[in-house]
């Protein structure tokens, strides 16, 4: 087995350990013995338990960006448009087996900003699809040029966060409601529709 694949079958073992037993619990010992490589393999491959899971929210961004593919008709009102692009990001976010281990990173990253941020800076950057769609509307004058495509994505993130994310994570919301995805949407148009 390559190092790649060692380090990335590592790391979803760890996922699987994590989203069972939170971060403080297990130790590398432990994580070692159950992803059943030496110590010497584990540690070859991350410093401490931290980088594993800075590792981890690297590889999760990694897949949201793979996932975070898709195409809206042109034909399609901008409210519609905004709408399914919201509904794509949901479906990856929303996942029951995201949502513990988001808890999980988002408590150990409140520790540290930094890290986190730079995290985010690069998931806005990689979030071709969307950013892509973003500056067709904008070449089209449909969305305005005021403001960058990455400004516009930060501010449309925010909103699907406050209003659906962050409720699911923190308050054990369900799921996104219709009023809410409707919210989104009125903002995001009264905010950059032309």
């Amino acid at each position: 087995m390559t190092t790649r694949n060692k380090k990335q079958e590592i790391i979803k073992s760890a996922i699987n350990i994590f989203v069972d037993q939170g971060f403080d619990r297990p130790t590398m010992d432990y994580i070692a013995q159950k992803t059943e490589v030496s110590k010497r393999t584990l540690y070859k491959h991350f410093s401490s338990k931290r980088d594993l899971l800075d590792s981890i929210l690297v590889e999760l961004l990694n897949e949201r960006k793979e996932t975070m593919l898709f195409t809206i008709p042109e034909d399609l009102a901008l409210d519609k448009q905004v709408e399914m692009v919201i509904r794509e990001k949901l479906k990856h976010s929303l996942d029951p087996s995201n949502i513990k281990l988001c808890k999980i990173i988002l408590s150990e990253y409140l520790k540290d900003k930094g890290f986190l941020k730079e995290q985010i800076d690069l998931v806005l950057r990689t979030e071709n699809a969307t950013l892509e769609w973003i500056e067709k509307l904008q070449q089209t004058n449909i969305l305005s040029s005021n403001y960058t495509a990455i400004e516009i994505l930060q501010c449309f993130n925010e909103l699907i966060n406050g209003l659906i994310f962050f409720p699911v994570i923190f308050n054990g919301k369900d799921e996104a409601l219709e009023k809410d995805i409707n919210y989104i949407v009125t903002a995001f148009c009264a905010i950059y529709k032309i």
